[in-house]
């Protein structure tokens, strides 16, 4: 068996760390490409984003001046369809000036929804919340619920004395599922409650996000609460 020269060591030597090099390269490479796609992607989105919060500042401000021409039964009524383009647009919000584009912190979003609902002397609205980011897709429609379900409590929940709205929020089933409940102290409703067009809109809007909104008895006020994975 002939011995191997050392010049041809150095050849085979130099063949590999060149093919190693090569490979080193192209998956830098692949790697920058990436980070570019993901650059351009994330500008694409937020710059989407941006536009569809616009729009829904805009429609909102055209249907609070309609407000003024309208009858106080239909002033009523479109001022719920505010309070839900509202809640979509507090969504949008959040998430143009978040880093995560896909997700909303839904504790700062809870907040911001029942900040922006019309007040009532008397009626205090409290939140309390988890710090957890949740899909847009998820915490629009649950926005949305709270949304209904605050309102109702404020226009229809208390004589003139008045009373307190609290909204809870908290992730379960080891952080699989979203709960965000919403109790009252008011004179409470009959269970189960007649579904108007608020709450089958809420029953909907759960459904949505393959939850369930259940209404427990209480002795005082009335509790919902609505149940949702957080993903599917």
């Amino acid at each position: 068996m002939g011995r191997e020269f050392p010049h041809r060591r150095s050849e085979r030597n130099g063949c590999l760390l060149g093919s190693l090099y090569d490979a080193d390269q192209k998956r830098v490479e692949a790697i920058a490409e990436a980070a570019r796609e993901r650059a351009q992607f994330d500008t694409v989105i937020g710059e989407l984003q941006h536009r569809i919060k616009n729009n829904l500042q805009i429609i909102i401000a055209f249907l609070v001046q309609k407000l003024r021409d309208l009858s106080p039964d239909a002033q009523a009524m479109l001022n719920t369809v505010i309070g839900r383009i509202q809640s979509v647009a507090l969504a949008h919000d959040l998430l143009s000036t978040t880093t995560k584009k896909s997700g909303v912190n839904f504790d700062d979003y809870l907040r911001s929804l029942c900040a922006n609902l019309p007040q009532r002397p008397g009626v205090k609205v409290e939140v309390e919340a988890q710090h957890i980011s949740i899909p847009i897709d998820r915490a629009v429609p649950a926005g949305l619920v709270v949304n209904e379900l605050v309102t109702n409590a404020i226009k229809y929940a208390f004589g003139n004395a008045g009373g307190h709205v609290n909204v809870h929020f908290s992730m379960i089933g080891n952080s699989s599922e979203a709960r965000v409940s919403v109790r009252d102290d008011g004179r409470g409703m009959e269970l189960p409650p007649k579904k108007g067009l608020g709450l089958t809109l809420v029953e909907k809007l759960a459904q949505q996000i393959q939850g369930r909104i259940e209404y427990e008895k209480v002795e005082t006020g009335t509790f919902a609460v609505l149940c949702f994975p957080v993903a599917v």
